[in-house]
């Protein structure tokens, strides 16, 4: 992930599972993130294998693609 001025500025909303208590349960747990709080955990390629996702057209979630470079 690189991260610049520019990419700071993005929010995200992010989904994950939070596992407590005895037996463990599982909540899902949704939170708003903006880039100016997130910090790399790993090294990039720890993060190949990872579905990058969008919410897509009626609210479904869909793969995530590069938009095409603007024209200069």
């Amino acid at each position: 992930m690189v991260v610049d001025a520019g990419a700071r500025r993005w929010r995200a909303i992010v989904t994950y599972p939070h596992v407590t208590g005895d037996p463990p349960a599982a909540r899902q747990l949704l939170v708003d993130v903006s880039g100016r709080s997130v910090r790399r955990l790993e090294p990039p390629a720890a993060y190949d294998d990872v579905p990058q996702l969008q919410l897509g057209e009626g609210g479904a979630v869909v793969p995530w693609e590069r938009p095409p470079p603007s024209d200069p």
